[in-house]
């Protein structure tokens, strides 16, 4: 931790942004709105077996998000537990990026963005 409060590359500063994410946020599993994104995957995979459930009959969200194909080929690769576990990892790979382009464009390269970035 010196080594980040005495001018360390944004590479380091993304990399302990990122762990203190991790340890913050534990992966707990497929819950919540998870259920129903996997729902979405599981008919992109399969049409035909959920062709007569009353929530795909007048339509879902899922045909208006790039996600949805995108989490269901990656659900057909991986399988639903680690598909999900790997876009889990990518949002928050992503959030500290954005935190991190955020904090620069704001606040510079100085003490104040990397600790923005640690505190985001």
């Amino acid at each position: 931790m010196l080594a980040l409060a005495r001018g360390a590359n944004p590479g380091l500063v993304f990399l302990v942004g990122l762990l203190v994410w991790l340890l913050n946020h534990p992966y707990q599993g497929i819950w919540h709105d998870a259920r129903v994104y996997s729902l979405l995957a599981a008919h992109w995979l399969d049409p035909e077996a959920y062709s007569g459930d009353l929530f795909f009959s007048f339509g879902s969200q899922g045909e208006l998000s790039l996600f949805t194909p995108l989490f269901g080929e990656l659900t057909g690769w991986l399988g639903l537990s680690r598909a999900a576990w790997w876009v889990v990892l990518g949002g928050g790979i992503s959030w500290i990026g954005a935190c991190l382009a955020l904090a620069r464009t704001m606040l510079g390269t100085g003490y104040a963005a990397r600790f923005a970035v640690l505190l985001g």
